[in-house]
């Protein structure tokens, strides 16, 4: 959303005002003012386009990264606070009320006929991948123990790329191509909780004794089927495409260690909903079927490969072979998914669905 709004126009004049003029505190509240509005929008953006509000509010408040390293930059956890949730719920302003802000003019124009000389600093060096998630040790993190390990498969094969956190900090690393890991873990943390996440795989985590002063794990990463919920296909009313719909469900209880992206079909979960009305539709207009009667349910699981093509179909239960076989023919219909990505990697995800007809 930040992207598509281009609000790194705005972003850029903010800085280099900031920059020639950082003796005044006003360039920088407007600067902070105008970073803050534009989270507003995105957000606004994103509930557009069908995102669940409570999962979106659960992902910015227990997101353990997001570190400023340049100034043209949104941050995820940006200004997350009481006021912005308030935002996403909040009606839009009237347009006849921007005009309040034209007593900001004279402040600009004032900012601008100021000068002053910028004192330029070098930025340190970007670590390297292995170590992106970590941050330097303390002066009272200087004893501190270095937990290495391997995340693997369950064929054995290492898993390259998975994100291994220390729970209760934004200290991590990622694996490298041979599954290894090492972290640091300061001395003053009795005995803390490694997390392990991987797109399409179950989260685990493993606590680490403080009497174990040189720990070596090894994690099995198993494979995770998500479930996918469908709107009732016999009512054939279309959903509209981009619907502010309250969810009932909560993620209070979940943890949310990394953002990671999941699978998305086209359109949302509304493209899909809206895929299967169509398909049963046209199933039941058609002579395919005729002298059966198509009822009962069925559960299917499938996988999006990291092209994105829906692959791997089995039908996994069904009250009828009629069933089972109908909705494994609608799912290999499916336009190709948006893949899930670990990192810029993309990575196969396994769904499960159900349906009743």
């Amino acid at each position: 959303m930040h992207i598509r709004e281009r609000h790194w126009i705005d972003l850029s004049l903010i800085e280099l005002l900031t920059v020639i003029f950082w003796f005044n505190p006003f360039s920088w509240l407007f600067e902070r003012a105008i970073k803050q509005n534009h989270e507003y929008l995105a957000d606004q953006g994103v509930l557009k386009s069908g995102k669940s509000p409570v999962r979106y509010q659960a992902l910015l408040v227990n997101q353990l990264m997001g570190m400023q390293v340049i100034g043209i930059t949104n941050n995820l956890n940006f200004a997350i606070g009481p006021t912005r949730l308030k935002m996403m719920t909040k009606q839009k302003t009237p347009k006849l009320k921007l005009l309040h802000l034209l007593w900001a003019l004279p402040a600009i124009v004032l900012l601008l006929t100021a000068f002053a000389e910028p004192e330029y600093k070098k930025p340190n060096s970007i670590q390297s991948n292995s170590q992106v998630l970590s941050q330097p040790l303390s002066s009272n993190q200087q004893n501190a123990r270095t937990v290495t390990g391997n995340i693997i498969l369950e064929n054995g094969d290492p898993l390259s790329g998975a994100h291994i956190v220390l729970a209760g900090t934004t200290m991590g690393t990622v694996s490298d191509e041979n599954g290894e890991f090492k972290l640091e873990i300061p001395e003053n943390i009795d005995n803390p909780t490694i997390y392990t996440s991987y797109v399409g795989y179950k989260f685990k985590e493993i606590e680490i004794p403080k009497a174990i002063k040189s720990p070596q794990i090894t994690q099995i990463m198993e494979r995770e089927v998500i479930g996918t919920y469908i709107e009732d296909v016999s009512d054939e009313t279309l959903l509209p495409e981009n619907p502010y719909v309250p969810q009932q469900e909560t993620y209070a209880d979940e943890v949310f260690v990394l953002v990671e992206n999941m699978p998305e079909y086209p359109g949302g979960s509304n493209g899909l909903t809206n895929y299967f009305k169509k398909k049963y539709k046209e199933v039941k207009s058609g002579n395919f079927f005729e002298g059966e009667k198509l009822e009962g349910e069925a559960m299917i699981q499938f996988t999006v490969s990291s092209t994105g093509k829906v692959t791997n179909i089995i039908v996994l239960e069904s009250t009828t072979d009629l069933a089972g076989e109908t909705l494994a023919s609608m799912a290999a219909g499916m336009d190709d998914w948006e893949p899930g990505y670990q990192g810029e990697t993309p990575v196969p995800v396994d769904f499960a669905m159900k349906l009743e007809f």
